[in-house]
């Protein structure tokens, strides 16, 4: 729909289009082969909006400033939902939308491993700026960063040789994960998406200890055995959500920090529908191939807080 306000009516270059389901008022300016698409909203009631040629307003975008107007440049894409409230946009610019997905165990697991501790709040979020920071990411808009996990088990079990009970809601464990999904649901920007946590009847055996039992160097004591704790429907959420994300167009571009390959059928699908998903790997050394085959970009840095990098083609 394009409309007059206030005596000033959009003017359109005979080149350029205007979807019938845009709504465009008041004093814009359309250049020669620009583009407005469905859903997007070009609202000019303060002051003028001025869009230059070759410049494309995709789905769902909205622009809207003060009385200082908006310019944007030649050759500029506004991608899908991004919302542009400033004076002036260059030529050449992409202006797009992006979420980060964290498999939180994942990142639990890499980051402890170099600190030799479980990681704090602040130490994640350092990792979600150094990411941000990366040259391909520069230029997006953050819709959201997703911390995906399970809260941690509780109850009281008990050791299936000595029979002593452990109560898994007062442990370190608990304490810690609390602790950070608390810090971490409360940062802008940010969202827990939690599946659930199920603790089996059976036990098993550390590894180093079960190692140390078959070279004969010590005999089996209750402190060898582990509860089986799992978590259930995280995965199943990262791949639900990278495929909502696709779908509804609302990022251009999806980091994926994670060393799953099940999520391969979901980048693929994400890629199919146009977005460009990155992958971090946090330097793991155990990531498959095809996780990194079916990612546009793969990122990786030598440490926590390091600068990201691109990984160069295997």
């Amino acid at each position: 729909m394009i409309r007059e306000f206030h005596g000033k009516r959009p003017q359109i270059a005979a080149s350029a289009f205007v979807s019938e389901a845009a709504y465009v008022v008041g004093e814009v300016y359309l250049g020669e082969r620009s583009s407005i698409w469905p859903g997007a909203v070009v609202r000019a009631d303060f002051s003028y909006i001025r869009i230059g040629d070759n410049t494309h307003i995709e789905d769902n975008s909205t622009l809207h400033y003060g009385p200082e107007g908006i310019d944007i440049g030649n050759d500029v894409t506004v991608g899908h939902n991004v919302v542009i409230h400033c004076r002036r946009i260059g030529d050449q610019t992409l202006i797009a939308n992006g979420a980060i997905l964290l498999d939180g165990a994942f990142v639990a697991k890499c980051l402890g491993r170099v600190l030799k501790r479980r990681p704090t709040a602040q130490e994640v979020l350092g990792e979600c700026a150094r990411i941000r920071s990366h040259s391909a990411l520069k230029d997006l808009d953050l819709l959201r960063i997703y911390w995906y996990d399970a809260p941690p088990a509780t109850g009281v079990i008990a050791n299936p040789v000595d029979g002593k009970p452990t109560n898994l809601g007062q442990s370190e464990l608990y304490r810690w994960a609390t602790s950070l999904h608390d810090t971490l649901e409360m940062q802008p920007d940010f969202a827990l998406r939690m599946g659930e946590v199920s603790v089996a009847p059976s036990w098993t055996i550390h590894t180093r200890e079960l190692r140390a039992i078959a070279q004969q160097k010590k005999p089996l004591q209750a402190e060898d055995f582990k509860p089986r704790i799992e978590q259930k429907g995280v995965d199943l959420r990262i791949g639900l959500d990278i495929a909502r994300l696709a779908l509804k167009q609302f990022v251009t571009t999806i980091v994926v920090v994670t060393g799953d390959s099940d999520l391969v059928p979901a980048f693929k699908f994400a890629r199919r529908e146009g977005v460009r998903v990155y992958l971090d790997h946090l330097g793991s050394t155990s990531i498959k191939r095809a996780l990194k085959a079916h990612a546009d970009l793969v990122l990786q840095a030598e440490k926590p807080g390091a600068p990201a990098n691109v990984e160069p083609p295997a």
